[in-house]
């Protein structure tokens, strides 16, 4: 039984470190020099701006510009005071 269990433990170090040894090769963060990196387009819905309540890709509408967006899990409107 310590046997096997050893094969076994051996077996599973000499797999993390082949995956650790491959994994370097192919990891990489972002988008690559000269790769496109435009999101692909998908559409939330809008509560500010010039379309609001309705759905509308911000991808195909800004294209590369800048822009900044907030995700919430609910659209419940709260009224604000300025003070």
């Amino acid at each position: 039984m310590k046997k096997c269990l050893s094969i076994v433990a051996l077996v599973a170090a000499g797999l993390i470190v082949v995956q650790a040894i491959n994994a370097q090769d192919g990891l990489k963060s972002g988008p690559q020099v000269g790769q496109i990196s435009r999101p692909k387009p998908f559409f939330p819905l809008n509560l500010n701006g010039p379309t609001p309540d309705q759905k509308q890709c911000r991808v195909c509408r800004n294209g590369n510009n800048p822009v900044a967006m907030i995700f919430a899990r609910g659209a419940r409107r709260t009224p604000t005071s300025s003070s």
